[in-house]
């Protein structure tokens, strides 16, 4: 049988050939020509990647070729069909409407009920005088969340609108939270509201392309990808009737107070996503 080196030089590449399995043995005993083959050919193969999943030799695979793209690239155009698809499964397929309903309702169930609890030798108070403090705090921020005064558009309460914007989330992939000051009416103590701005309605004003610092609507710091602005439609994209659109360009951070004014609610699944994908994106089909 013929031998064959232990180890290969190729240049300043050194390699250490694949050791030979009974098999190997076997035909190389029979053939030395071809033991010597195919422990030649499982070297290189080695030296190609140990994955079969990365192989193309194989009925499985061979045809499987996806582009390694950017994580938007690989999400942002999409969207607008998966949000639709998602949406459609929703109202007309029980599974699906009993999946997110179940969901929401496990997650978010009655709402917050905040607990507050202050540093008292911090602040110089009492602990009779931050239990006070705590229970009047608690009393305001049930006036705010029962009353409708958190809804921008004045329906919902707050626990159901943390309901809206998780079932948003997941059947639209994100969903927009933007703070927002409506001087208060009679009976009511906070002009502080939110309103929740659904994911079609953040995009390029009039359907710019994409780029290094505009992505799907989502204004971005070159260099850093931090978002510092969003660019709301002041109309859904598919409301009827149709109109002429504005663009209202939203900063994430007040420019006097730097406060965070806008929420972006949404899981990404790589680093630098600027969008959220559908929950129902895998399994649509």
């Amino acid at each position: 049988m013929s031998t064959l080196p232990a180890r290969i030089e190729i240049g300043k590449l050194g390699f250490t050939l694949a050791r030979p399995t009974m098999l190997d043995r076997v035909i190389g005993y029979i053939s030395p020509t071809t033991g010597a083959r195919r422990i030649q050919a499982r070297t290189l193969l080695g030296l190609a990647g140990g994955y079969a999943g990365a192989r193309t030799d194989r009925r499985a695979t061979q045809a499987w070729t996806p582009a390694a793209r950017s994580p938007d690239q690989d999400s942002v155009g999409d969207l607008t069909m998966l949000r639709a698809r998602s949406r459609d499964l929703y109202r007309n397929a029980p599974i699906a409407t009993g999946a997110i309903k179940t969901t929401v309702t496990s997650v978010v169930g009655w709402g917050l009920d905040p607990q507050p609890r202050i540093d008292h030798a911090y602040l110089g108070l009492s602990q009779d005088e931050a239990r006070q403090w705590q229970a009047q705090w608690k009393r305001l921020w049930w006036h705010w969340a029962l009353s409708q005064a958190s809804d921008y558009s004045g329906r919902l309460e707050f626990a159901r609108q943390l309901g809206l914007a998780f079932r948003s989330k997941l059947m639209s992939g994100d969903v927009i939270a933007v703070r927002r000051f409506v001087p208060p009416r009679r009976g009511m103590l906070f002009g502080t509201r939110v309103q929740l701005v659904e994911a079609d309605r953040v995009c390029n004003p009039h359907g710019k392309p994409d780029t290094e610092a505009l992505v799907a609507g989502v204004e971005l710091r070159p260099q850093s990808g931090e978002a510092i602005a969003y660019w709301i439609a002041d109309q859904h994209p598919g409301a009827w009737p149709s109109r002429a659109h504005s663009w209202t360009r939203t900063p994430v951070f007040g420019r006097l107070t730097g406060e965070r004014r806008l929420l972006h609610i949404g899981d990404v699944d790589r680093p630098g996503s600027t969008r959220g994908v559908p929950w129902f994106a895998p399994v649509i089909e």
